[in-house]
């Protein structure tokens, strides 16, 4: 049995629904990305070597010659 009701009330209730299942259910996902880093890259980008956490956690390194890219960024990110 499955009740599904959607629409507004004037009692303000949105969206109402019941059901009820017999059986077994079972799934898998099988998805996924692979996070790689990339050491040298880090290493030309910073000047030196740098882990992740250093990068994303401590905030402990900085690229001087970022700054026109970060303007950039933020420019584009404004004028969507």
């Amino acid at each position: 049995m499955f009740f599904s009701c959607c629409g507004h009330f004037r009692a303000r209730a949105d969206l109402a629904g019941a059901s009820k299942n017999r059986g077994l259910f079972a799934g898998i996902s099988v998805e996924g990305a692979v996070v790689r880093v990339r050491t040298s890259l880090n290493r030309a980008y910073f000047g030196k070597a740098v882990t992740p956490t250093d990068i994303l956690v401590r905030r402990s390194v900085k690229n001087r010659n970022a700054n026109s890219l970060l303007d950039a960024v933020k420019k584009a990110a404004a004028a969507s």
